[in-house]
């Protein structure tokens, strides 16, 4: 029926109808939970925004008007894809259309504010300000965006949690773009809404309903996904370099034909090697990418690495240590976030026993630009 029964998070799932039907058969589709929800296609493609299981219902009608349904229970398993390493963060500053500051402190602050046991809760003393009610999270850096998190109340009151949602994008905080909408079952439990990746600094989480078809909107905790995005950095530096045409900054240039290569004539450096990159600015911190050669020859293949940080280019603080496999692969290395401005990737090992280092690029993966 479907071409992957565990997709990725906002991976197209491709239905398929493998029922033997004539020629003029129509298709009804039911998707609860997915993007489109039902579709008449014989083929259709659906999105899903949000982790879990998820029923299938198809319905085919013969061209003689015979009809036959199936479902299929937890037929979809939507997964965060492998190795995604997203990541959590609390906006800076938040600010809602409205907020109760006289009947309860429901300041918006507080859904920010990394307590569950306080509330954003929009206005009900006096007046009951109405549906719709959004709450815009400022993140004060752009970001890829992934995603939302919503932590309902968890004092036992269903009042004000949000039922039907939108999730909106913006650069400026005034111009927004809708890049989700869907509805949360009632729980206390964490919701989770994933969508396209955006390069962006505000995220609005708009309430269209309540549980209990109130007015109101109320809010735990918030928090927004985001996805580390590859930095070049600014300058490169390195303990050995071949001559001007392999040099440390070759590493960093964008282009994936030129190379920085340890010294080899008229003598050979010995490992270990480290080559040092400069951000030119401190930045969030969580990993760092390696392209090795692109020119078919594996001398200077990275074999066993360390990756270091450092503030002020002297002091420096191991972040980690592991080996690579050989292939002509970018590779990948994520370490837990850190505050810095200078990264250095430190040889110790080359492919083939060589004492030689050589990478055609070296881009650091930063949260934020």
């Amino acid at each position: 029926m479907a071409e992957a029964k565990e997709p990725s998070i906002l991976a197209p799932v491709q239905f398929v109808d493998h029922s033997v039907a004539r020629e003029g058969a129509t298709y009804q589709w039911q998707f609860p939970g997915g993007n489109p929800s039902s579709s008449t296609e014989e083929k259709p493609q659906v999105i899903y925004h949000s982790l879990g299981n998820y029923d299938v219902t198809l319905t085919v009608t013969d061209v003689g008007g015979t009809t036959d349904t199936k479902t299929v229970t937890d037929f979809i398993t939507v997964s965060v894809p492998p190795n995604s390493h997203l990541t959590r963060i609390s906006p800076s500053t938040a600010t809602a259309d409205s907020q109760e500051t006289v009947g309860e402190n429901g300041r918006t602050s507080n859904a920010i504010d990394g307590n569950s046991s306080t509330i954003w809760h929009t206005q009900w003393y006096n007046q009951i300000d109405a549906l719709p009610h959004y709450i815009d999270l400022d993140l004060d850096a752009t970001y890829t965006v992934v995603g939302l998190t919503y932590l309902p109340r968890q004092d036992g009151s269903e009042n004000g949690h949000i039922q039907n949602y939108e999730v909106y994008v913006s650069n400026d905080g005034t111009n927004w773009e809708k890049k989700a909408e869907g509805t949360w079952t009632y729980s206390s439990d964490e919701k989770t809404v994933y969508f396209p990746t955006v390069s962006t600094r505000y995220v609005r989480l708009r309430a269209t309903s309540s549980v209990n078809d109130n007015q109101f909107t109320s809010a735990a905790e918030l928090q927004v996904i985001v996805s580390p995005s590859k930095l070049r950095p600014s300058t490169a530096t390195a303990d050995s370099q071949q001559s001007i045409s392999e040099s440390a900054d070759k590493a960093i240039d964008g282009d994936s034909s030129t190379i920085w290569h340890t010294q080899w004539y008229p003598q050979i450096s010995p490992l270990p090697h480290h080559i040092d990159l400069d951000l030119g600015e401190t930045y969030t911190v969580v990993g760092l990418t390696y392209l090795p050669r692109q020119d078919g020859s594996q001398n200077g293949n990275i074999q066993n690495y360390e990756v270091y940080v450092s503030n002020d280019g002297n002091s420096w603080q191991r972040q980690v240590g592991d080996t690579w496999t050989d292939s002509s692969d970018e590779k990948t290395v994520h370490f837990p976030s850190v505050s810095t401005r200078y990264v250095r990737l430190r040889a110790t090992s080359e492919v083939n026993g060589n004492q030689f280092t050589s990478a055609a690029e070296i881009n650091v993966l930063v949260l934020g630009q």
